[in-house]
């Protein structure tokens, strides 16, 4: 998420969300800064790094014809941008594994509306739901239901 992307989000917080997420925008400035004195790089940006090459079209990489992400819920910008640039680039298929309601990086950047807004993010896609839990009882699956239920961005769904 960009600077600009924070800002926007902190001008509709609570006082005490807007106070710590300036706080979080302070040390990640720090963070950068330091990054790039010393000429460091960090996990997203070597992610945004390998999604310019494959953008600029290098024609020494592996042509594929399919791509296999799971856990597609918890992918970053930086890595949705680099699946983008392969499937883009080698005129591939994707097929994306993930569930919305099993998001939970989202403090490591994972950002679960490239589940949600699938289409929007990576074109016409056909979907096939699991309705069927086999992990855990009906009681955790219902109270899990429950919850979720109060979350207005999610894909609407009866497991």
């Amino acid at each position: 998420m960009s600077t600009e992307q924070i800002l926007q989000r902190l001008k509709s917080a609570t006082p005490r969300v807007y106070h710590f997420g300036n706080l979080g925008l302070a040390v990640l400035q720090r963070y950068e800064g330091e990054l790039a004195s010393e000429g460091r790089i960090d996990f997203s940006d070597m992610l945004h790094r390998a999604a310019d090459i494959v953008d600029k079209g290098a024609s020494s990489l592996p042509k594929f014809e399919h791509f296999l992400v799971d856990e597609f819920q918890d992918t970053s910008t930086a890595m949705a941008r680099l699946v983008n640039a392969l499937v883009r680039t080698n005129h591939a298929h994707l097929f994306a594994v993930g569930d919305d309601w099993q998001a939970i990086y989202g403090f490591t950047g994972g950002d679960v509306d490239h589940v949600v807004n699938f289409e929007s993010h990576f074109g016409p896609a056909s979907q096939t739901m699991l309705d069927t839990n086999y992990r855990s009882p009906a009681t955790i699956v219902e109270a899990g239901a429950v919850l979720i239920a109060h979350n207005p961005g999610q894909i609407p769904k009866q497991v």
